[in-house]
């Protein structure tokens, strides 16, 4: 069916793929819960087809309508779970009008917070939303070992208490590995971590640095113009005297 697409849409194709669609194979849901963490690759790979067929049909059945204006072939997109989020808001950046594409994601947004989906993470970015979905997440799921991963190789440059909330998240992980007495896991933890800090350190030492010798630069620059500048009317104030001594 993808391969006979053409652009036209035409009664033959959609009925192709609409058959397809009904198979139980592709439909959503169709793997049963046993099944499904045998077959997920497959599984996939089977949403993704179900959500190419759905798009393709729909968005042709009604020509005079953008794309962006097709609520019914988006909407199969965007609200199916079973695609991976980055990979619709791809697509919701790609098709919907600059209003709709901003309340779709701060649905999403409102939703992974809710659900402690961790890929929500891809539109808040580590801001302050960002720290709160990771926090649902921790409390959904338990795991301060993501958490602490990805709050070590930030500063936090917000709140106070977003601030604790990442050292917490750090001294949990430091103290499960402790108690789990893995002690080289924690040592290079901590190494990494020092590392990246002291890095931190020169890279801002540097660019302070390159600033205040490019203030000095400015300085000396402006000095030496105002010299010259100076020297030059000067040299035209006594050109101007001795011109009118001649003429005296």
């Amino acid at each position: 069916c993808i391969a006979g697409y053409n652009g036209s849409n035409t009664t033959i194709w959609q009925q192709a793929c609409s058959h397809l669609l009904e198979q139980t194979a592709i439909a959503p849901g169709a793997s049963s819960d046993q099944n499904r963490n045998k077959n997920n690759n497959n599984d996939n790979n089977m949403a993704y087809l179900h959500a190419l067929l759905r798009f393709l049909i729909l968005v042709k059945m009604d020509e005079g309508e953008g794309v962006g204006n097709n609520n019914g072939c988006l909407k199969s997109v965007l609200e199916d779970d079973r695609l991976i989020l980055s990979d619709r808001i791809a697509f919701a950046c790609r098709f919907l009008p600059p209003a709709n594409l901003k309340a779709q994601l701060l649905k999403w947004i409102d939703s992974c917070q809710g659900d402690g989906n961790i890929e929500g993470i891809v539109i808040t970015g580590l801001t302050p939303n960002g720290i709160q979905l990771i926090q649902s997440f921790v409390d959904k799921t338990g795991d301060v070992q993501t958490a602490a991963l990805i709050t070590s190789r930030i500063i936090m440059k917000y709140s106070e208490k977003q601030r604790c909330v990442c050292s917490e998240w750090l001294d949990s992980y430091r103290n499960l590995l402790n108690s789990w007495q893995m002690w080289q896991a924690r040592a290079m933890f901590d190494v990494d971590r020092a590392n990246f800090l002291r890095s931190l350190g020169r890279s801002k030492a540097s660019s302070a640095s390159t600033t205040t010798n490019r203030h000095k630069s400015n300085k000396i620059a402006s000095t030496i113009f105002h010299n010259s500048s100076a020297s030059r009317n000067f040299n035209i104030s006594r050109q101007m005297n001795r011109n009118n001594n001649n003429n005296n």
